[in-house]
């Protein structure tokens, strides 16, 4: 999590050679809806009748490496050809001056993120994959062991990924490196394989690896430790029957290469087949041009293949359409695995333990944005009342509570918060408040928390639940100490036509004492009452009396009794047409100072029951 830093974004536009290029109208702003998408829009122009490529990096204003993965992006405008997502985006000539926007997911890429004053820059190249260099290259300490290769690599969230093979073992391990220092991280053991393994690939937090001569497709589980093969079967299709070589993900799909030009596109939810592509030509001096590591940048699949050339494949022509050859630079003796950073393609020669970084552009142009925002962090809530994890924060009936609470987010202006009481909203506020007035409920024993929905201006959202509190009864009732207590049952509930409401009357000395039942809604109205005094006599069979319509209010709830006798009653209670659904509060009491009507009634005994109402 990185807090209050500021981040440069750079699109990379990369033209023919020599070409004219320009970009002008960057904006590059946050979505406010809690997705955690970005859009960024531009125009661009260029001479040439050539294909464009974009590309975002990203960078901390106290770093000088753009080394912050900025990978997951998605084409948005139906003009262009490209509709799938990828890592990157083309498009031709004939559309400059058009605006362009595509949409970042920077969640997927950065984690969880809150910072302000982000700067962009949009880059432009001259030259396309018409020469690279080697910007970096290290030996993997693995390697360093006689009987140890590395084979794949993989990229996520700013850290590159060299799988290893042990070969007498045949265990299969991962270790990260982050960039651009290359720290080396934990070593985490992925699986045993019969002969090797060829390639990893990441497709968002999912590690997807390849194993050689058995033709296996296998997914690592990072929570079980454990890999279990999705695809092992490939249709019969040309140039499938040996050697698994590399694969890839594209935003949206992962490709398989074989080692004799085999391309499988598949779906990552069922791994059923939704592309192929086929080049006789990997295999005819195999293995000198035999298909290995894979890996997608810029629109493009790079495969990089043992006769030391990156070739770029445009998946949706089908072709060949970029031949970067590498070998006057650095000759592998044993290409396998490959990754793209945002900027670089990786590449690993396993019979010499090395991983190279091969820069592929040059000539650039730099075009600055305005200042923008990243954060999809909800604020973070601490309740001060109520605080108390154990009830003993008690409110008195009929009294006005402050509740009160803290927030924190850098853009916490121009959200907004609710406060919700069991299924009811209470209050509407601002994010920047931290207070609201409540009147409690009249209802003595009540037991409850709150909850606080809270939101940014970016629309990141949370729920934090207050810790419980008590309602006692109102100070200056008195009491009359009366034998047992006085309970009530309500039943079914929920209920969404009728509620029995069952009185349990405790035994006493026979002398006859008022029974007051009411019912109140989540604002303290009461609704519902007894409109003609009911005494029973304690420990006396008990006369029932009827709880008929309000006469005040103009309801026409009906309580019904449903037998006579015993040590108390039991009720039906038929909701008004007019009230809502919602929690209500059946509340009960009997003793000297019980009083009849909507009054909210305080016998000598009171107990309380909630009930809710589906309609």
């Amino acid at each position: 999590m990185k807090y209050a830093k500021m981040l440069l974004i750079s699109l990379l536009l990369i033209g023919a050679v020599f070409a004219d290029s320009e970009v002008f109208d960057i904006r590059m702003s946050q979505a406010d809806d809690g997705s955690g998408l970005v859009r960024i829009c531009f125009r661009a122009r260029n001479d040439a009748d050539t294909i464009l490529a974009v590309n975002v990096q990203a960078r901390w204003a106290d770093s000088t490496d753009w080394h912050i993965p900025v990978v997951t992006l998605w084409d948005t405008i139906s003009e262009f050809a490209s509709v799938k997502p990828n890592y990157g985006w083309r498009c031709s000539a004939d559309s400059v001056g058009k605006e362009h926007c595509i949409i970042w997911d920077m969640t997927t890429d950065l984690g969880a993120v809150e910072a302000d004053d982000f700067l962009g820059r949009i880059v432009t190249f001259d030259s396309l994959v018409s020469s690279f260099a080697v910007e970096d290259s290290f030996r993997v300490s693995d390697t360093l062991r006689p009987d140890v290769r590395a084979f794949g690599l993989g990229y996520r969230r700013g850290q590159l990924w060299v799988q290893f093979h042990h070969e007498i073992t045949h265990d299969v391990w991962v270790r990260p490196y982050d960039l651009p220092d290359l720290t080396p991280g934990d070593s985490i053991h992925i699986g045993t394989v019969t002969v090797g393994p060829s390639d990893i690939a990441f497709a968002g937090d999912r590690l997807f690896w390849v194993e050689d001569t058995r033709l296996l497709l296998k997914e690592f589980d990072f929570t079980t430790g454990t890999s279990h093969t999705v695809r092992g079967d490939w249709w019969g299709l040309p140039g499938t029957e040996v050697h698994i070589a590399g694969t890839a993900f594209d935003g949206e799909h992962l490709w398989v290469c074989f080692s004799r030009g085999a391309f499988v596109a598949l779906d990552t939810s069922d791994f059923s087949l939704v592309d192929t592509m086929f080049f006789p030509d990997f295999g005819i001096s195999e293995p000198a041009t035999s298909a290995d590591g894979l890996a997608w940048g810029l629109g493009l699949l790079w495969c990089y293949s043992n006769d030391n050339i990156a070739y770029g494949i445009d998946v949706d022509m089908d072709s060949i359409i970029h031949e970067v050859p590498t070998g006057e630079v650095v000759e592998m003796t044993g290409a396998e695995g490959a990754a793209w950073d945002g900027m670089n393609l990786w590449v690993v020669d396993y019979a010499r333990g090395h991983v190279y970084k091969l820069l592929l552009f040059n000539q650039i142009k730099l075009y600055l944005s305005s200042p923008f925002q990243l954060d999809n962090i909800p604020p973070r809530v601490e309740w001060i009342t109520p605080s108390a994890p154990d009830y003993s924060d008690t409110f008195m009936a009929f009294d006005t509570m402050e509740l009160l609470w803290n927030a924190e987010d850098l853009n916490l202006s121009g959200g907004f918060s609710t406060v919700r009481l069991d299924l009811d909203t209470l209050c509407h506020l601002a994010s920047t408040d931290t207070a609201f007035a409540w009147e409690t409920y009249p209802w003595p024993g009540f037991r409850s928390y709150f909850e606080l929905a809270i939101s940014d201006s970016f629309g990141n959202n949370a729920f934090y639940p207050s810790p419980y509190f008590a309602i006692s009864e109102p100070e200056g009732i008195g009491e009359t100490e009366l034998p047992g207590d006085l309970s009530i049952n309500v039943f079914p509930n929920p209920f969404n036509s009728a509620v029995t409401i069952a009185l349990d009357i405790p035994v006493g000395d026979g002398s006859p004492v008022p029974i007051s039942v009411e019912i109140y809604d989540v604002n303290g109205r009461c609704v519902e009452t007894v409109t003609e005094p009911v005494e029973v006599t304690i420990g006396v069979e008990a006369t029932v009396g009827r709880l008929a319509k309000d006469t005040s209010t103009g309801s026409a709830s009906v309580f019904a009794p449903l037998n006579k006798g015993g040590q108390g009653g039991s009720y039906i209670w038929t909701p008004a047409p007019s009230l809502p659904s919602g929690v209500y509060l059946v509340r009960a009491s009997f003793g000297p100072s019980t009083q009849t009507g909507c009054k909210q009634s305080s016998g000598t005994e009171i107990a309380t029951k909630r009930v809710v109402y589906l309609k």
